[in-house]
This record gives structure tokens, C-alpha cells and sequence, in this order.
């Protein structure tokens, strides 16, 4: 149609945008001098951005293909009722995407819905979708909770991390991760790697605790807080894990 991009220059400029999103914030963080918190936390997110965005084109894209191919079969056959699941193969859609592909056949931009897809970049998810379950009510007590959780596993990241080196509090840092790192220096200086080795494997287990808090703060705290205010009933974040 006259005014529009072609599927293969739409892919494109997608694949490029997602391409600026991944290399930008590197060469931002490196000129800037950028903190290691913050750091991580721009480059989580704009990560974050592409593998949705990518998602996004694709599931597009195949939906495009899929109403042609409909199209296709109405001109050929003109059968009463079209069942689209012959079209999908093994792949795994719901009966509601189905219906919404199927009620939109002959107004296909009408799937291109800007409050869905600015939905779909809040929600606790990376696989787009047509529709997705959603919840009546917020739970405020489950959101208390969740909420209580998360400020308490950022409040002990940051204590372990920032706690002074001359504190009295003996805690994680004090106690292993500052004699480990002036041994490990001191092994690097002097050139004596198999010792050197060891030390960072010694490393790995404190930092260990920081890993495993971060974990809970994201998958069990901060996404169930986001999928709660945005009534997102599928909360199975890493339950194949």
C-alpha cells in the first residue's frame, strides 16, 4: 500500500534500533566514567529494551505472515471458518491471540495497538503477546510484602557493598572481601597466578551472597511488585529454572 514500509525495510530499521540500543550505552558508560551501579543498572535495562523490541518484531512479523496466508486460503478455498491453528505448526499461542488474529484479519494495523505495546514494555515479561491474563484487583497486602522484601534486599546489597573499611560491624565485606582483595592485588603484582586463582575463587563466595539477594530482590520482589500494579496475572518468572 502507498505510504507504507516494506516488511524487509520495516525488519531492517527494527534490527538497526535495536542495534543503537545495545552499542550506546557501552560507549555512554565508558566516556562518562559512569559508577559501577549505575552502570549495570543502564546497561539491565537498555538490554532489557532490545530483547523486548526483538521480541516484538518477531511475533509481528509472524503474525503478518500468518493473515496472508489466511488471506491466501479465503481467495482459494473461500471456506465459512478459517482455523488458524493448521497455520501455526508446534508453535505455542493462546486460543485468545487466535480470536484477536482471527476478528482482525481484514484490518490487520488494528493489532498494532501503542497501548499494548507501551503494556508489554512495563510488564514483567519479554515474549509479546496479543492479549495476556490479567487480574481483577491489586492485592495490597501481597504488594506490601513484595515491596517490604525488595527494600530489604537492596538495603543489604548496599550495606555489603558500601559499609566503611574501618567499621566496627564485622560483617560480609569486612571480614572476607577486603583481606581477599589486598592478597589477590598483591599475587597479581608479583606474578604468582596459581595463587592468584585461588584467591578470586575464594572471592566468588561472598560475592556469592550478593548474587543470590540480587536474585530474590529481582525475580521474587521487583517483578511481582510490577506485575501486581499492572494486574499481570502470569507470575511464573523462573519457575522452569
Amino acid at each position: 500500500m502507498k505510504g507504507e514500509f516494506s516488511e524487509k525495510l520495516s525488519l531492517r530499521l527494527s534490527l538497526i534500533n535495536i542495534g543503537v540500543i545495545l552499542t550506546y550505552p557501552p560507549i555512554f558508560i565508558y566516556l562518562t566514567d559512569a559508577s559501577p551501579i549505575s552502570g549495570v543498572v543502564y546497561l539491565s535495562l537498555q538490554v532489557i529494551t532490545a530483547m523486548k523490541l526483538f521480541s516484538y518484531t518477531l511475533v509481528m512479523k509472524e503474525i503478518r505472515e500468518l493473515i496472508e496466508k489466511v488471506k491466501k486460503l479465503k481467495n482459494s478455498v473461500t471456506p465459512t471458518n478459517v482455523n488458524l491453528i493448521e497455520f501455526l505448526g508446534q508453535s505455542d499461542v493462546s486460543q485468545r491471540n487466535l480470536e484477536l488474529i482471527r476478528s482482525n484479519i481484514d484490518k490487520p494495523m488494528a493489532l498494532c495497538d501503542l497501548k499494548h505495546l507501551l503494556y508489554f514494555m512495563a510488564a514483567p515479561t519479554l515474549c509479546y503477546q496479543l492479549s495476556y491474563p490479567r487480574k481483577n484487583t491489586i492485592c495490597k497486602v501481597f504488594l506490601l510484602k513484595r515491596s517490604a522484601e525488595f527494600l530489604l534486599g537492596v538495603s543489604l546489597i548496599w550495606y555489603y557493598i558500601y559499609i566503611p573499611a574501618n567499621s566496627s560491624c564485622r560483617i560480609l565485606m569486612v571480614q572476607h572481601y577486603f583481606p581477599l582483595m589486598s592478597t589477590t592485588l598483591w599475587y597479581y603484582r608479583t606474578g604468582s597466578f596459581l595463587n592468584m586463582i585461588e584467591r578470586l575463587i575464594k572471592l566468588s563466595f561472598p560475592m556469592l551472597y550478593i548474587w543470590l539477594t540480587g536474585f530474590l530482590c529481582l525475580f521474587n520482589s521487583w517483578l511481582n511488585i510490577t506485575g501486581e500494579l499492572l494486574r499481570f496475572a502470569d507470575r511464573h518468572f523462573y519457575g522452569e529454572w
